[in-house]
């Protein structure tokens, strides 16, 4: 076999640099599962005249999509912590192309019993698939992961910007059930996009429950290649055993299911450990999508109607913001990667700050060129608070194990919002007038966003109070905790220390020199 020293030939920070095809690949995924996601969105007031459906029942059909990921991505992360997270993701993938095709049935013979249970069951595996790639990304780019998370979120936003752009077209040129079917062959492209993953991980002899940790890899054996349901623990760095030569012990088939079931419900039960300034970020985190999201559903028809405008140019604006962080969530991303923790989390607190002018002049604001300036300053500062939310997500957990509960809870949280507002958009705007039923859900959005930036700036206080976490210690009891979050979220000596000047990371040698140092003091 190909010994690693030949994969390695050129690294960085670790890793082989065709690593970098993974990353680029969960980018892919994300593009596909964002453009059949908003799709609906795009065509809300033609899903309405083509399949004879109340704006209420379009309100159902989009709470009927995020309901199930209030619960979905917990299972999601504890499984991914159980065994491999890429053989977890392919199943998911593989599930979620099969519920695309039943949506795309429903709408071609108009069913709506047909598109509502369609719909909702690719609803179970959206939040899960966009989750599922972090435990994967995250452990084997630790050091540049806020550069990871702009480039993945670009291609994530990407995926909007291009289904507002092309479903409407699609929809004018060929019909309504051709953009839906579009929507849904994109959807289903991920399973190939998914399998690519799996097959670098092979190759590169990568395992991102075991990563590489700040040098080159030297052990050839240490590969997920020969178990798609290897344990999240891994195999220790040290060891010369792999899977192949240790085959693992005979479990009988009835008690299976009773293993991995108890496996889940130790990981669940882990939540009550998780540090309290991770609750606070998820809760920042579930206010500010609770105001966005639902925003890509209803924001269209809502800009129809306020601004007198025709589907094409509400989609222009509906593009916006996703565009922007499309276009400068990289660059965000290189910037975030030489800030601290707690600069990080200022300036996400501001950019919260920014929404509530904004979503309060949409809704009192009647001119059709503010609603362009309005839309733009969303971008900007939804990019940047994206390019820092996602950037701080394997750094307010301890411990690399919980890394994929941590994304589980973190997924049910941003789905458990949007799920209920959506319901009670739609029974508002059946309810009211639209003049008044707009102007009142812009009004919820800037409330929420408020109520974000106060629990972003009670994240920078916690922060303070407890001390940054993630800074070098001379203690003894400092250094194993060091260790696991170098695993978790790389050498945080550039990071999140109080020196910004400091860009060299420090060898893996170097770190145990000083942990044995202080170990004698």
């Amino acid at each position: 076999p190909r010994s690693s020293a030949h994969v390695s030939s050129a690294m960085a920070g670790g890793r082989p640099c065709l690593a970098w095809i993974i990353p680029t690949f969960a980018a892919l995924i994300l593009f596909a599962n964002h453009y059949s996601r908003d799709a609906p969105g795009a065509l809300q007031t033609e899903m309405e005249r083509d399949t004879d459906m109340t704006p209420f029942g379009f309100g159902a059909l989009n709470a009927l999509y995020y309901a199930p990921n209030i619960v979905v991505p917990l299972l999601m992360g504890a499984l991914q912590d159980t065994f491999s997270a890429q053989s977890v993701l392919m199943v998911v993938v593989g599930l979620s192309s099969l519920t695309q095709l039943g949506f795309g049935l429903g709408c071609q013979l108009r069913s709506i019993p047909l598109i509502m249970v369609s719909r909702g069951m690719t609803g179970i595996f959206y939040e899960a698939i966009d989750m599922g790639t972090i435990p994967i990304t995250a452990p084997l780019f630790k050091d540049r992961y806020s550069l990871v998370t702009g480039f993945t979120n670009g291609f994530l936003r990407l995926g909007s910007v291009c289904t507002f752009i092309l479903s409407p077209y699609l929809e004018r040129q060929y019909g309504f059930s051709s953009a839906i079917w579009m929507s849904c062959a994109i959807g289903i492209s991920q399973s190939l996009f998914v399998v690519g993953i799996v097959y670098m991980l092979r190759k590169l002899q990568l395992d991102p429950a075991n990563p590489p940790l700040l040098g080159p890899v030297t052990d050839p054996k240490r590969s997920s290649s020969n178990s798609l349901l290897m344990p999240a623990g891994g195999y220790p760095a040290d060891n010369n055993v792999s899977p192949a030569d240790t085959p693992p012990p005979p479990v009988a088939q009835r008690q299976l299911s009773r293993q991995i079931s108890d496996s889940l419900l130790t990981r669940v039960r882990q939540a009550k450990h998780l540090p309290r300034r991770f609750w606070i970020y998820v809760v920042a985190g579930m206010l500010v999508y609770t105001a966005l999201v639902p925003l890509y559903s209803v924001g269209s028809g809502i800009l129809q109607r306020k601004y007198n405008l025709d589907t094409k140019t509400a989609d222009v604006l509906m593009l916006i913001p996703e565009g922007s962080i499309a276009i400068v969530a990289p660059v965000l991303g290189m910037m975030v990667d030489t800030w601290t923790v707690q600069d990080r989390v200022v300036r996400m607190s501001i950019s919260l700050a920014f929404f509530v002018p904004t979503f309060m002049a949409l809704g009192f604001n009647s001119a059709e060129g503010f609603a362009y300036a309005a839309m733009f300053f969303l971008g900007v500062f939804w990019s940047l608070f994206n390019s820092i939310f996602w950037g701080l997500v394997g750094m307010m957990c301890d411990s690399p194990g919980n890394v994929g509960l941590s994304v589980g809870i973190l997924g049910c949280a941003l789905n458990l919002g949007p799920s209920i507002l959506l319901l009670f958009i739609g029974a508002l705007q059946a309810s009211l007038e639209s003049g008044y039923s707009d102007v009142i859900v812009m009004c919820i959005f800037a409330a929420l966003s408020a109520l974000a930036s106060i629990a972003a700036y009670i994240l920078l206080h916690e922060i303070d109070d407890q001390g940054d976490p993630f800074q070098d210690s001379e203690s003894d009891t400092a250094g194993d905790s060091r260790m696991e979050r170098l695993k978790a979220a790389g050498s945080a000596s550039s990071l999140l220390s109080g020196s910004r000047n400091r860009r060299r990371y420090e060898s893996f040698e170097e770190v145990i020199r000083k942990q044995k140092m202080a170990g004698s003091r």
